[in-house]
């Protein structure tokens, strides 16, 4: 369903004619909602990082409009794939104070952190030939700008953006659409939980089987 097609399937339901614009700032919430408050992981693609001699600190595309997703996994010169342990950037720090000590023991590394658009893995190698890490990303969702773009959803989950939708729109009423935010918020709400559990017993990995493109 495109963004075009949506605004029309909202408003069949809720017939004012002059709220298509709070419509679509809606739909967009709605999505980003999904994708960043109840983990809902769409767009997911894996950034791979070759490592560069001496180089503990590396550049994550995007990342400000992205999650990590991991495990990260550091691929050594025979492709061999390990897993690398996650810390806070806070205890990255305490375990590895000065990373740029002439006496630090440079090896593969084994840990990771992440802060800012950056992460930072320790130890580093002091020589390389195709060593890789692999950081998986899955995008939030962007704004749907042109009536042809789509939602990372797919279509059967509609319903639910829908509510969403109509929650919002009605909220921003104020008293007069007070009682209809509430009804929609808790199909919302219900709807959520549903994709949840339908997901989850396709037995397919942590909310990835009804997107778009996975």
């Amino acid at each position: 369903m495109t963004r075009l097609e949506f605004l029309s399937y909202v408003k069949n339901e809720f017939k004012r004619t002059d709220k298509d614009s709070e419509i679509y700032e809606a739909l967009d919430d709605t999505l980003y909602d999904l994708t960043t408050e109840h983990d809902f992981h769409v767009h997911q693609t894996e950034q791979s990082i070759s490592l560069i001699a001496d180089t503990y600190e590396y550049s994550l595309t995007s990342y400000s409009m992205s999650m990590l997703l991991g495990p990260v996994l550091y691929l050594d010169d025979t492709g061999d794939a390990d897993p690398l342990i996650k810390l806070s950037k806070a205890s990255f720090d305490l375990r590895f104070p000065d990373l740029t000590a002439t006496d630090f023991d440079k090896d593969e590394p084994q840990y990771y952190a992440v802060y800012g658009n950056a992460i930072f893995i320790a130890p580093f190698p002091d020589t390389v030939t195709t060593e890789s890490i692999l950081v998986p990303i899955s995008t939030i969702a962007t704004k749907l700008v042109g009536d042809s773009d789509t939602p990372a959803f797919e279509d059967q989950w509609r319903e639910v953006i829908k509510f969403g939708v109509l929650f919002r729109v009605w909220t921003q009423l104020g008293d007069f659409g007070k009682s209809q935010a509430q009804d929609n918020l808790l199909l919302y709400q219900r709807g959520i939980e549903k994709m949840k559990k339908i997901d989850k017993s396709k037995d397919r990995g942590p909310l990835m089987a009804m997107y778009r493109g996975i």
